[in-house]
């Protein structure tokens, strides 16, 4: 008889093992350097995204600290259809600007027959006729700025400062009637634009995150507005023309005695701003030294403190702009 093989596949099948303790632990190993791995090259990835995202972000913030001053700066000295500000009339009692309560109206714009310069500073010091919206920062200018506005479809508005002007000189008033004579045809109205910029110690978001601010004309009343934050220093040298070539022979600190009303013909700004982010996680420290370029020469030096902290990135920005209503003998 032949032999029996119904157990025959059950003897002969191979023995069913799983893996050993050393297969485990090398895998477990190799598992492990993939997962460090990636983890660390998300980590990396992740510090290089918010460095160049606080870099961008920085960068936006001081082109627009820096485009908001320059478009302001050229239109300095600008009064219309006349030539000239000597010849803008001025009657305090048809226009009075205040600020937190006080008259500021000679400081604003002057008075009939020396109305106040286009441009003005205060060297390293805030010094204005009316507090700060917030505390201002030490060591930082002040530029403030006179002109009228651009717009050309004005129309007379009761409780706003005002300008009637035409070729042979204008009229400021604020009670929304024109000034006799009012040919529409040879006489414009334009609203008077009045800015104190500043820097701060804080701002809205952040009571340690310095700010660009600035007092502005809103109607009758300076108003204090902030215009953006990171802007740790402002300074402000003027350039002056001293032979009245068109030339600028230097550029002057605004208390120096070269600097003279009618003789300014370019603003040159300096500005230091910082980033919002404190990049400590990623392992950041400033160590540089910034002088600022005044004669005073102040070397801001970041530290461990709140004002110039080391764990932020900044930049530093020199622009010149040139006045383009530069009103020579009669004042700008």
């Amino acid at each position: 008889m032949p032999p029996d093989t119904r157990n025959e596949t059950h003897r002969q099948s191979p023995c069913q093992a799983g893996m050993t303790l050393i297969e485990t632990m090398v895998a477990m190993a190799i598992s492990s350097i993939l997962i460090i791995g990636s983890i660390t090259i998300y980590a990396q990835a992740r510090s290089s995204f918010r460095t160049a995202e606080n870099i961008a972000r920085l960068q936006e913030n001081l082109r627009f600290a820096a485009d908001t001053l320059d478009e302001d700066i050229r239109l300095a000295g600008f009064w219309g259809r006349t030539h000239s500000a000597a010849v803008l009339l001025l009657d305090p009692a048809d226009v009075i600007i205040t600020c937190a309560d006080n008259d500021v109206t000679q400081w604003a714009l002057g008075r009939t027959g020396q109305i106040a310069p286009a441009v003005t500073a205060s060297d390293d010091i805030y010094d204005l006729p009316c507090p700060p919206g917030r505390a201002a920062r030490e060591n930082s200018d002040v530029l403030v700025i006179r002109h009228a506005s651009p717009n050309q479809q004005t129309v007379p508005t009761p409780g706003r400062v005002q300008v009637q002007t035409t070729g042979n000189g204008g009229e400021f008033f604020s009670d929304g009637i024109r000034p006799a004579p009012n040919g529409p045809e040879t006489h414009q109205i334009y609203d008077v634009v009045v800015n104190a910029y500043y820097v701060s110690d804080s701002s809205r978001y952040d009571a340690t995150l310095p700010s660009l601010r600035r007092r502005s004309l809103v109607g009758t009343t300076m108003h204090d507005q902030e215009i953006i934050t990171g802007v740790e220093n402002l300074q402000v040298q003027f350039g002056i023309d001293r032979d009245d070539d068109g030339n600028v022979d230097g550029y002057f600190d605004s208390g120096d005695p070269a600097v003279k009303k009618g003789n300014i013909i370019s603003v040159r700004l300096w500005m230091l701003v910082r980033g919002d982010a404190d990049e400590t996680g990623q392992g950041y420290v400033d160590t540089t030294e910034y002088l600022t370029p005044d004669t005073d020469g102040i070397v801001i030096t970041p530290d461990a403190g709140t004002a110039y902290p080391q764990s932020h990135r900044r930049y530093e920005v020199t622009k010149t702009i040139l006045l383009k209503n530069r009103l020579r003998a009669t004042g700008l």
